[in-house]
């Protein structure tokens, strides 16, 4: 695009002094007067010489004047890079650590994704803090993902979240691994796409602060990456205790990869790299 137009005035006065005759032959006399000229483009002053020269003769008395203006325009361009809008080596080396693998086990190496709306219903006791967290999830959710839509429902749910006491999460779901203050567990068809998910969280042993960040975690993974990575301590996947209540900018690439339509359920991870290397973001 163009920037600041120099502007470049250059005057010139040329002054003729007369020689006045006396007696006799005629004298001529050339008088050479040198102009400046000064051109200022964007914050840059260069000068150059020009010369004028008026001859005058005697006779009688003869004065010439010679005035010229000059306008330089002069355009400057700045060149700018447009952002690269490819993933970067970084998001989709997270990616395959925390879509290609799961942190109980069971993991096949194939993308497993939603390819339906989810339909979530609460049940327990949850707080009006808890409900709030969960909506913020839900509103994250779907500001990143555009090929699904998340949602809560009275009935006829295919994902639910449970607030219950830990002692009660092996009654609810027999697939619980003791010691999870926060546990999810999700089912697939033969193609590898997600059909069913259960999520529950405790009600005792926790803060508010602690049940919003893994009402956030648990249901993330509920869409595909299942596992934990010691990688980024902010992260919403990451392997240590933390309260992270937000995603991170690799937490919403991951998302936006897994979610994206080029990646179909079943597809080996490796064949979705592939596919991620080639493609810009959004």
């Amino acid at each position: 695009m163009l920037g600041a137009l120099g502007l470049a005035v250059v005057v010139a006065v040329v002054v003729v002094a007369a020689a006045l005759l006396s007696g006799g032959g005629g004298a001529s006399t050339a008088v050479t007067t040198a102009v400046e000229a000064t051109t200022t483009t964007a914050g840059t002053t260069s000068t150059s010489q020009a010369t004028t020269t008026t001859a005058t003769t005697s006779t009688t008395a003869a004065t010439t004047t010679t005035a010229a203006t000059t306008t330089t325009t002069v355009l400057a361009t700045t060149t700018t890079t447009a952002p690269s809008l490819a993933y970067s080596p970084e998001e989709i080396a997270y990616f395959a650590e925390v879509a290609g693998g799961a942190e109980f086990g069971g993991a096949s190496g194939v993308v497993h994704k939603w390819t339906e709306d989810l339909r979530v219903a609460v049940y327990g006791s949850p707080t009006r803090r808890d409900r709030a967290a969960l909506g913020e999830v839900i509103a994250d959710l779907n500001g990143i993902i555009g090929t699904i839509e998340i949602g809560l429902v009275e009935s006829d749910p295919n994902v639910e979240i449970y607030f219950v006491p830990e002692a009660e999460f092996p009654s609810i779901e027999p697939n619980y691994v003791p010691g999870n203050l926060g546990f999810v567990y999700i089912w697939w068809d033969g193609d590898g796409a997600i059909v069913r998910g259960r999520v529950l969280i405790s009600t005792t042993g926790l803060t508010a602060a602690e049940r919003a960040h893994l009402i956030r975690e648990e249901f993330t993974q509920g869409l595909g990456p299942l596992n934990d990575s010691w990688e980024y301590p902010d992260s919403i996947f990451y392997q240590g205790w933390t309260e992270t209540g937000s995603y991170l900018g690799i937490d919403r690439a991951v998302i936006e990869m897994l979610y994206r339509p080029e990646l179909v359920p079943g597809m080996t991870i490796a064949e979705a790299l592939d596919i991620l290397r080639e493609v810009d973001r959004g």
